[in-house]
């Protein structure tokens, strides 16, 4: 819990945009993404997902 709540304190007192969850060590990268994300969100993860194929 503690870091979910740092992350948030990053977003709001920081204004830093907070990237994933991301999920490592398998073959491909894998993105998740929550039912309720904002069009922002999945743009940011589609970016991130397109700079790690190849």
């Amino acid at each position: 819990h503690s870091a979910s709540i740092s992350v948030k304190l990053m977003q709001e007192m920081a204004g830093a945009t907070v990237i994933g969850p991301i999920l490592t060590g398998v073959d491909k990268p894998i993105q998740i993404l929550p039912t309720v994300s904002s069009v922002n969100d999945i743009m940011n993860m589609a970016v991130l997902a397109a700079s790690k194929v190849g």
